[in-house]
């Protein structure tokens, strides 16, 4: 497995096969990444070569330009991408040509219900895209309507410990997973649902990830 004989097999063997070439679509990919991958499998994964024919191939196609929608974009949206392309993705041409192609579009100063707003919603978005730092712009706006369920504690694995796999607060397993069993779900008709939470833990980011949820009444709600 260390001999060159073995590692030059093995890389012909991740090449992309010769049909890709003359038909890139019956390998999902376009013609630019077709171009961009043979670079990298001859001049090194890691040479600048590829690099810059990686980067070739993830701009948008040429047709984005001329007709937005078919890339399911707007004419704002392609001319903030086409900045990013040219002037890097951390600049800040880039980051102010974004911040311009998400403002809501003119019509829905006139029109506010052809966006969906009222006229009091656009208001707020207007202030909020001329001074973003305000700490009202900070804040998610409130919905209109209530919530379709509401989370709290729940005491079910206090009163009824065998229907809890872990009945005690959080605890942590001997496969270092973490265990919430204390979530209840009131639904507007005032029914509930209970569950058990269990989160793992990546050790190197020391961040917890959900990895299951166990209804604890039977069938659950769609």
């Amino acid at each position: 497995h260390e001999s060159e004989a073995c590692e030059q097999a093995m890389k012909a063997a991740h090449k992309l096969p010769a049909e890709c070439d003359t038909d890139p679509a019956s390998c999902e990919l376009t013609a630019e990444e077709v171009k961009a991958i043979r670079a990298c499998e001859t001049n090194g994964h890691e040479s600048e070569a590829c690099e810059q024919a990686m980067m070739e191939a993830s701009k948008l196609p040429e047709k984005c330009d001329t007709d937005p929608a078919s890339c399911e974009l707007t004419a704002e949206e392609v001319k903030a991408i086409r900045a990013c392309e040219t002037n890097g993705h951390e600049s800040e041409a880039c980051e102010q040509a974004m911040m311009t192609a998400h403002k809501l579009p003119p019509e829905c100063d006139s029109d506010p219900a052809s966006c969906d707003l009222t006229a009091e919603d656009v208001k707020a978005i207007r202030a909020c895209e001329e001074n973003p730092s305000d700490e009202a712009c900070m804040m998610p706006m409130e919905p209109e309507e209530g919530p379709d369920f509401i989370l709290t504690e729940s005491d079910k694995c206090k009163t009824d410990p065998a229907s809890c796999e872990h009945p005690g607060p959080a605890v942590l397993d001997e496969e270092g997973r973490l265990h919430l069993p204390v979530v209840k779900v009131i639904y507007p008709d005032g029914t509930e649902e209970h569950y058990e939470v269990i989160f793992w833990m990546d050790e190197n980011s020391m961040m917890f990830f959900l990895e299951e949820v166990i209804f604890l009444d039977g069938e659950s709600k769609p």
